[in-house]
């Protein structure tokens, strides 16, 4: 701002709070202000006397104008500048007599400095791996386990020959310390008889399915005898 004031002076730098027209405002239609104490222009070196310049820092106040994340901006209305205990005169765009040639009618101004921000550079290079850290306190000790099914199951197995050139049904039962039948099973016991024993059917007997296991053979052979063995999986 340029200063027409022989001395120096004291002055508010506010909000306007209201919107206003520069055409139609007066005192008594002036809207209130609110925002910074009072600014002693002597602080600004020799500013405040006549035929010099009074450079006010306005940063914080135009940032509050500005959107930013979580704040609602403040409207801008502009600045309310008001003296404080005496009367001050600064030059403005309707103003004709200033003591520099140069700046006659000089208004007040407001000067924005802009940073922009380059592009991104590059990734830098990653950092050496840093020192294992100490080993950390040992957890607590986990809730005991489910007791395991030791002496609670029971392997039968019911040995047989099935003769040559015929057809057979055998069982394995569960006994009563452990009639609950699980699975089961049905096989040759040699090896070399398994190509001529056919298996027909396996599984829980129809009639005692919750503790017999079925096992259907068929002997290929017209002569030659197999043994088998059909086997249960009971539990108490």
């Amino acid at each position: 701002m340029w200063s027409r004031t022989p001395r120096p002076g004291v002055i508010s730098l506010k909000f306007a709070n209201q919107t206003w027209s520069e055409s139609t405002v007066t005192m008594l239609t002036a809207p209130t202000a609110s925002g910074l104490p009072p600014i002693d222009l002597p602080t600004f070196g020799a500013v405040g006397e006549a035929g010099s310049f009074a450079a006010i820092d306005v940063t914080s106040m135009v940032k509050e104008w500005l959107p930013s994340p979580g704040v609602t901006p403040r409207a801008n209305n502009g600045f309310y500048l008001e003296t404080v205990g005496r009367t001050i005169q600064f030059g403005s765009k309707e103003g004709g007599q200033t003591n520099n040639p140069a700046v006659v009618g000089q208004p007040a101004e407001l000067h924005l400095d802009f940073v922009f921000p380059g592009p991104q550079g590059p990734a830098g290079t990653p950092g050496a791996t840093g020192a294992q850290g100490p080993m950390g306190p040992a957890g607590p000790q986990g809730p005991t386990g489910v007791a395991s099914l030791t002496g609670q199951t029971m392997h039968v197995v019911n040995p047989s020959v099935i003769e040559g050139g015929n057809g057979t049904v055998r069982y394995a039962e569960c006994p009563s310390s452990h009639p609950n039948l699980l699975t089961g099973g049905c096989g040759v016991v040699e090896l070399g008889n398994a190509h001529i024993l056919n298996v027909a059917s396996t599984g829980p007997d129809f009639n005692s399915p919750l503790s017999k296991w079925r096992c259907m053979y068929s002997n290929g052979s017209p002569s030659r005898d197999v043994s088998v063995r059909s086997t249960a999986i009971c539990s108490k």
